[in-house]
């Protein structure tokens, strides 16, 4: 088989779900022949989209002028559990304070005994679960996640906390204190708001937990560099009072390299 020629370039590559983004550099390795392979911008398995590829030196010394630029992702947030890493490969939970209980007014019934032939009263509860609106969840977004914000990095993420990657560290059990970053969102857009079911959602460990209904929050945003979606996901839920981690992620764009245009290996 011969070698691919994409040597000093940048290539705009679709990254399926399912696989890392080191898988897609050695890959695009064994295709070109090249040694010198880098990306900017890493992709978690779960996620999908674009991921440039630099082929040779002269590329992967430009990687991180592409890195400083904007990156647009389209996401699904699950609001009601949380999540162990803020996605879907985590250990769940549901989160109950959702729950409110609402007294319903007293209602007439007929009393067991037939005694002097009047009716007795009884008062009923019922619990229904309330979620945030549309409108609510805009507010918030609003108010707290457009501009330089704080934000505090997933557990298990490639940060490196005393020169060890923080999901190495998460793995074995360790305990330690997540390094915040300021981080630029610039755009944040409600596409979908729905109420779900869910038959049952399956655990790492294989188990699985009813679910119910959720609402599922699908949003398009434009962010900075160093932005975690996932940490955007478990704030927002955490605002709302909810809870809430990400179901799906896309990369649409980095900068002027965009998704219609990437090529699949």
């Amino acid at each position: 088989m011969s070698k691919l020629d994409f040597k000093n370039k940048l290539l705009n590559i679709y990254k399926p779900k399912g696989v890392s983004s080191f898988d897609v550099v050695r890959d695009v390795k064994r295709m070109t022949g090249e040694k010198k392979v880098g990306h900017a911008g890493t992709l978690d398995p779960l996620a999908e989209g674009v991921l440039i590829v630099g082929v040779g030196r002269e590329a992967t010394k430009r990687l991180r002028f592409v890195l400083e630029e904007d990156k647009e992702y389209v996401g699904e947030i699950k609001l009601g559990m949380v999540s162990t890493t803020d996605d879907e490969e985590g250990r769940k939970s549901k989160v109950h304070k959702v729950h409110k209980v609402h007294k319903v007014h007293k209602v007439e019934s007929l009393p067991r005994r037939m005694t002097l032939g009047r009716k007795s009263t009884e008062s009923k509860v019922a619990s229904k679960t309330i979620w945030p609106s549309k409108i609510e969840i805009e507010k918030v977004i609003q108010e707290n996640f457009i501009g330089d914000i704080v934000q505090i990095t997933p557990t298990y993420s490639a940060v490196k906390i005393g020169g060890e990657r923080a999901y190495k560290k998460a793995r074995r059990g360790e305990k330690f204190t997540r390094p915040p970053r300021i981080v630029t969102i610039k755009e944040v857009k409600i596409l979908d708001y729905q109420l779900k079911s869910f038959k049952k959602i399956k655990q790492s460990d294989d188990s699985n937990i009813s679910a119910g209904k959720y609402p599922v929050l699908k949003i398009k945003t434009v962010v900075g560099s160093g932005t975690y979606i996932r940490s955007l996901a478990r704030e927002i839920g955490e605002k709302l009072g909810t809870g809430g981690y990400l179901t799906s992620l896309v990369r649409t764009r980095i900068g002027n390299y965009k998704m219609e245009d990437s090529v699949r290996l």
